[in-house]
């Protein structure tokens, strides 16, 4: 992908619906899996982007380990 487009995706990542609703249903899928297991879990995003995923992945108090790969070079 292009610069140009990895920048518009940095732009609207925290705003579009799609990106909002993917995030959402991510960090419930997390969520209830960590809970499920009684305990905080590791999480590794691959081709995590310009990694807006994964500072929302952050803030949850239920990962104890968070890492992300993206192979692009712009992202």
């Amino acid at each position: 992908m292009e610069l140009s487009e990895y920048q518009v995706l940095a732009k609207v990542e925290g705003s579009h619906w799609w990106f909002r609703h993917l995030h959402w249903k991510i960090l419930q899928i997390i969520t209830s899996r960590a809970a499920s297991l009684g305990r905080q879990v590791t999480v590794f995003d691959a081709g995590c982007g310009t990694g807006g995923l994964l500072s929302k992945i952050n803030m949850l108090n239920c990962v104890s380990r968070l890492a992300g790969s993206e192979p692009n070079e712009y992202a």
